[in-house]
């Protein structure tokens, strides 16, 4: 939440605010944000509630932009801004781009997210209308929103599908580590959900539909 209000207030102080919804980052930092705020929301025990569903959907969404927002911004663009920048903004970068998935990331290590095969959909769904946002975006603008993806080499092809893949690799770690983790528990205590290909007749009272 801290890493939302900075970035709203650090967009209005630049003047920028009516680009925050073009960018994955402001995306991420927003499931992000969304799930911390309503899992506190939902009752301990409660089940398919809409409020339950939705949270657990913002979380899995989340952990999936950041396992690609934290290494493709570091990696693939804070060259292009290396030097350029005034400690303000690196800050804000550190908040939108380490910090945010920092959390979602010790929140996955503690908390089932199962990872369901419909919600793999979902993620592809949400990547393709980001995409068509930025490409209208950058027509519209007469600017690209990230320097590789110029909308005008095969360069903006090639980071498009690394990046449906790296967040589609990101939701196949959370079903594995969900697998894994429910196969350690097994016999201990419940996990909060089970995995929708193995429900079966004897669904779990937690699972996800």
């Amino acid at each position: 939440m801290v890493t939302t209000i900075y970035g709203f207030i650090y967009a209005f102080m630049q003047g920028n605010a009516y680009e925050l919804e073009s960018y994955m980052t402001l995306w991420g930092v927003w499931a992000c944000t969304l799930y911390f705020i309503l899992i506190h929301s939902v009752s301990k025990g409660e089940t398919h509630t809409f409020t339950w569903k939705l949270t657990y959907l913002l979380g899995e969404m989340g952990f999936c932009f950041e396992f690609l927002i934290v290494p493709f911004f570091w990696l693939v663009l804070y060259p292009f801004l290396y030097g350029k920048e005034d400690w303000n903004f690196f800050v804000f970068n550190v908040f939108c781009h380490f910090v945010t998935g920092m959390c979602i990331f010790v929140e996955f290590y503690h908390t089932p997210f199962q990872f369901p095969t419909s919600h793999r959909i979902i993620l592809i769904i949400i990547g393709v209308v980001y995409t068509l946002n930025n490409f209208l975006w950058t027509e519209l603008n007469g600017h690209p929103v990230y320097p590789v993806i110029t909308w005008k080499s095969l360069w903006t092809v090639f980071y498009l599908i690394l990046s449906f893949v790296i967040a589609l690799i990101g939701f196949e770690f959370g079903r594995w580590h969900y697998k894994k983790k429910k196969i350690a528990m097994k016999g201990t205590e419940p996990l909060r959900g089970d995995d929708e290909e193995n429900q079966g007749t004897t669904k779990h009272p937690n699972d996800l539909d």
